[in-house]
């Protein structure tokens, strides 16, 4: 009797060692996986719920010469009306048709660079996010010609318009300079 005494005790005792190194094992792997998450959330890393979500957006038509339009200006157009009054100042000296919108679904984003005194200006939008604010952020690029550059001497307006999902979202901008040299 004493014998299998013995042996069950020798038998739970080993259960016990068992599940306290299997117990000690998750508890190095619970506390593994917390060090390598901190260290994947460096300080001042932006976390994803706070990052600006892309937007898409087409580019609808682009140009040198906005026909009315002199001054550095953008606008968000929302109904067909005065998508059509944009059309026409910029193509007054032209037949261009006016391209279909859906407005129920879409704004035009129009973007003007200006009356400039040269060729080799150029205005776009490269983004479009919608900012943690709810914002839409609309980042536009002014490309300038260098000091090398020999440009033709018209005068010059451009000018680009994009296609982007509706939205009641406050628009902000951000302008980007950019000097193109010449070789």
């Amino acid at each position: 009797m004493l014998g299998i005494r013995a042996v069950l005790l020798a038998t739970l005792l080993g259960m016990h060692r068992d599940a306290g190194l299997i117990f000690v094992g998750l508890l190095l792997a619970l506390v593994l996986g917390a060090l390598l998450m901190n260290v994947s959330h460096k300080e001042g890393s932006v976390p994803v719920e706070n990052a600006p979500a892309a937007v898409s957006f087409t580019l609808l038509t682009e140009g040198d010469v906005a026909a009315e339009i002199t001054e550095r200006v953008n606008y968000r157009i929302r109904t067909e009306s005065e998508f059509a009054g944009l059309w026409a100042a910029l193509h007054e000296d032209d037949d261009m048709p006016l391209p279909v919108v859906d407005f129920e679904a879409h704004d035009v984003l129009a973007v003007f660079e200006g009356m400039r005194p040269s060729g080799g200006y150029d205005i776009s939008v490269r983004s479009v996010e919608r900012t943690p604010a709810g914002e839409l952020r609309v980042t536009i690029l002014h490309e300038e010609p260098g000091a090398t550059c020999m440009a033709t001497s018209i005068i010059t307006s451009p000018f680009e318009l994009v296609v982007v999902p509706k939205s009641e979202a406050k628009i902000v901008r951000e302008d980007l300079t950019e000097i193109k040299e010449c070789e």
